[in-house]
């Protein structure tokens, strides 16, 4: 490493050498190999003199926080990268995108249940409660009140066309199920594709849309089917009444069934309990930290630049295997730049300060003489080789299309 120099006046030099040969001189018998050691500079002068390098005014090393095996390397040396942009894939990260799908679609349902909690019954299942409601008290006033042959034979028929509606309610359950089947195995094979970047996200929404609908056909099914249901044990129950007059325990039967559709109906009115709708919450919850655990697996599968810039240097290939937080890409805005030191002891930081005027020289670019002004100085020292060194930054009054990174630079910074 090269030591600080501080130019001095004509005495100065002349004390210094002096001190340094007599210095020698005495301590070459203890010293031994030593006894050539360069001395601390000395604080004292017009000028503070460092070595420093060329770093872009935006640039960084970037790593990857989980090591694994190289699968995708996206960009070449030279090449212009935008803010956000893949740079490097690891060959995790297909399962790490399977398992983020995976963890959204969980996200989804249990959002839309919670949804479907909030929004309480639905018209038509109110409807049809109401309507069983409705068919309980006519069958109970038909008991009590008895039937005529004529309503006998009415009775009969009521039951043949209930037992025919429930039989065709039945059967769009059954294609309704059907449809279902067919629209979830449908959204299986798009999430699927998607998990392989084989179809478009739009793609799989559509389907979402499709089982949801098909899901809604087969609740409205259900629905008309145990409102037949109910009309055929209504119509049989008449019948019954109609044909054998009513006792005191069917009289009680129609009575209960009256209050149970009631009870029912009342239920459904009310909405649904709210330790349900906390319980559906908490399972949103659950999805929403689940989907944000599998998406930081996802981030720290591939890399992506922070910035807009130019990569300067990749180093993996693909199949090659990176330890978590080993250096992988350097990227910088290539357009500007500034002086780092390197070399400034605890001597000779004492006499830099923010604001200070330099003139930085090139060892690669002879005749080239820049114009800087000191605009940071580390608070902390490093020990590099037994010295405390601090980083001092400079920036350049103008820029030159020559510099490259990590270019050496001799910089002359005016003391206090």
């Amino acid at each position: 490493m090269r030591k600080v120099l501080v130019v001095v006046l004509p005495l100065a030099v002349v004390l210094i050498a002096a001190y340094v040969i007599l210095g020698r001189r005495s301590n070459s018998s203890s010293q031994g190999p030593n006894a050539g050691q360069t001395l601390p500079p000395v604080k004292a002068g017009s000028q503070v003199v460092a070595e420093g390098k060329v770093v872009p005014v935006r640039g960084v090393t970037l790593g990857l926080p989980a090591g694994g095996t190289v699968s995708e390397v996206l960009v070449a040396e030279g090449a212009t990268v935008k803010e956000g942009q893949v740079l490097v894939r690891l060959e995790t990260a297909n399962q790490a995108a399977a398992a983020m799908a995976q963890a959204d679609a969980a996200l989804r349902r249990a959002r839309a249940r919670l949804a479907e909690l909030r929004a309480g019954a639905r018209q038509q299942d109110i409807e049809a409660t109401r309507a069983a409601l409705q068919a309980a008290q006519a069958r109970y006033n038909e008991v009590v009140a008895g039937a005529r042959e004529q309503e006998r034979a009415q009775a009969q028929s009521a039951v043949d066309q209930a037992e025919r509606r429930a039989e065709s309610a039945r059967q769009r359950i059954v294609q309704a199920e059907s449809a279902l089947r067919l629209a979830e195995d449908d959204l299986r094979r798009m999430e699927d594709l998607l998990a392989q970047r084989a179809t478009s996200e739009q793609s799989v929404e559509q389907a979402r849309g499709r089982v949801t609908s098909a899901r809604a056909d087969v609740d409205a099914a259900k629905a008309e089917y145990a409102a037949t249901q109910a009309q055929v044990a209504s119509a049989r129950q008449q019948l019954s009444l109609v044909q054998t007059g009513a006792r005191k325990e069917q009289v009680d039967a129609a009575a209960a069934e009256v209050r149970r559709a009631k009870a029912q109906l009342d239920l459904l009115m009310a909405g649904t309990r709210p330790e349900t709708i906390a319980g559906a919450e908490a399972d949103v919850a659950s999805a929403v930290a689940a989907l944000k655990q599998a998406q930081v697996v996802v981030d720290e599968a591939e890399l992506r630049s922070p910035l807009a810039g130019t990569v300067a240097w990749v180093g993996p290939k693909i199949g090659e295997y990176v330890a978590p937080g080993a250096p992988v890409v350097r990227i910088g805005d290539l357009s500007a730049w500034r002086i780092e030191t390197t070399d400034l002891t605890e001597l000779g930081i004492v006499s830099v300060h923010v604001g200070g005027h330099a003139k930085i020289t090139f060892d690669g670019i002879p005749g080239l003489e820049l114009q800087g002004t000191v605009t940071q100085i580390n608070a902390f020292g490093e020990n590099r080789q037994g010295d405390i060194v601090y980083k001092v930054t400079i920036g350049l009054e103008r820029q030159d299309p020559r510099l490259r990174w990590n270019m050496t630079a001799s910089v002359a910074i005016e003391p206090k």
